[in-house]
């Protein structure tokens, strides 16, 4: 039986990735019908998933760095959050895509968290602190103190300091 698969992401080129990824590696085992933008896309063409097919949307939730971070970086992430939110971007919206599916009759909603816990300085602080660079000015922009986003720039890479980044949340149902 061929699977079909649906790609959602926000990024065309990463779309693009996958779905040569998937069509190089898949073989006849996985046939890739579609690619989305949005979540609204994405529901709109559920329809084109063949039974049995899998919906599986990504998206990364805060509530690692909202419960647990503290000092500058618990601080950084709280002004960043807020200046998420004031740009329309809901940073837990992932949340609510397990009921959604189940409303619109996807069976076998299943979901897998994948939290980060990574060290001052590694890969993962190097993404966040390159990602709150470039966010910085809007970050500011939106109301937040620019000694606060900066203290939260260096706590990442103070040595020997441990942090929580945002979890990973999957969700993926099937179409019956």
């Amino acid at each position: 039986m061929t699977l079909s698969v649906l790609l959602v992401d926000d990024h065309a080129m990463f779309r693009s990735g996958v779905r040569a990824e998937l069509d190089r590696a898949a073989g006849d085992s996985m046939q890739v019908v579609g690619d989305v933008g949005t979540v609204g896309e994405a529901v709109a063409a559920i329809g084109r998933l063949r039974p049995g097919g899998v919906l599986l949307v990504e998206e990364h939730d805060l509530f690692p760095v909202t419960v647990t971070a503290d000092g500058a970086y618990g601080a950084a992430w709280s002004v960043f959050a807020g200046a998420m939110e004031a740009a329309g971007v809901a940073p837990t919206w992932i949340r609510g895509v397990p009921a959604a599916l189940e409303r619109l009759g996807l069976a076998d909603v299943t979901t897998d968290v994948d939290v980060p816990f990574f060290s001052a300085g590694s890969p993962e602080a190097e993404f966040w602190r390159l990602t709150w660079l470039q966010a910085a000015d809007r970050v500011v922009a939106a109301g937040a103190p620019r000694s606060v986003v900066d203290a939260g720039i260096e706590a990442l890479a103070q040595p020997g300091t441990w942090f929580y980044g945002p979890a990973m949340v999957a969700v993926s149902g099937r179409r019956r």
